[in-house]
């Protein structure tokens, strides 16, 4: 059975910025080691705080995600949640229950405080890295 993940914003950002533990978790999504989950409103919070925050331009952003978003498996959430103080991270636990994920990976305090949502189990990248 393979493994359906979530991967929160901070880890992409992670991932595209600083390289590390965070890119070869989107490393091994891409050679579909994992399912990867994402929804439109992820998709969204990741291409914006690439461009806005730290002003990649539009082709820089495409090269980056686009291996990603091709391997994905979408999803349109559908049950709004409001069980997390970030409304940022409700968006990741709508999409990860969407998904029927089997863990989330973060590095976001508010979610890693919570542990497990819904039988979803919510990781570190060093924890997931251990388990992929």
């Amino acid at each position: 059975m393979t493994v359906r993940a979530v991967v929160d914003t901070n880890v992409f950002i992670s991932a595209f910025l600083f390289r590390g533990k965070p890119a070869e978790v989107l490393q091994l999504a891409e050679a579909r080691a994992f399912t990867l989950i994402v929804s439109a409103l992820l998709r969204l919070e990741v291409e914006e705080v690439l461009s806005q925050k730290f002003k990649w331009p539009a082709p820089l952003i495409l090269r980056a995600c686009s291996p990603l978003w091709k391997v994905a498996a979408w999803v349109a959430p559908t049950q709004q949640i409001k069980d997390c103080p970030d409304p940022d991270d409700n968006r990741v636990l709508e999409c990860a229950v969407e998904g029927k994920a089997h863990c989330i990976v973060t590095g976001d305090h508010h979610l890693l405080d919570m542990r497990r949502f819904r039988g979803i189990t919510i990781l570190t990248v060093d924890d997931f890295l251990r388990i992929a």
